[in-house]
């Protein structure tokens, strides 16, 4: 996701697809994203701001 965003989009995309995987909605499109691209691991930061 570095290639096609660059940095620091790269991390503000991880970043908003750990929060918007947080709301008690149909998710799982930000789940999808966060899976492919960053293995399923949310961003630590973001979940401990939450």
């Amino acid at each position: 996701i570095e290639q096609i965003l660059g940095y620091p989009d790269n991390l503000k995309f991880r970043s908003c697809m750990t929060l918007f995987a947080q709301v008690p909605t149909d998710n799982q499109i930000f789940q999808d994203a966060l899976q492919k691209y960053f293995g399923g691991e949310f961003d630590r930061l973001t979940l401990e701001r939450l």
